[in-house]
């Protein structure tokens, strides 16, 4: 049963990693846009 289970995971292995891979890369890209936007923020903030 167990060596069943790592044999499938295996073959899923490269797949899941490309998706985690995909959907980190586009949540860096969105907390990179949103942390700019904070920091225009505070910036905006700390002049007035």
């Amino acid at each position: 049963m167990a060596m069943d289970m790592s044999k499938e995971m295996r073959a899923v292995h490269p797949i899941a990693i490309g998706l985690i891979v995909l959907s980190y890369h586009h949540v860096f890209e969105e907390m990179r846009l949103s942390a700019a936007a904070m920091y225009r923020l505070m910036a905006v903030y700390l002049h007035m």
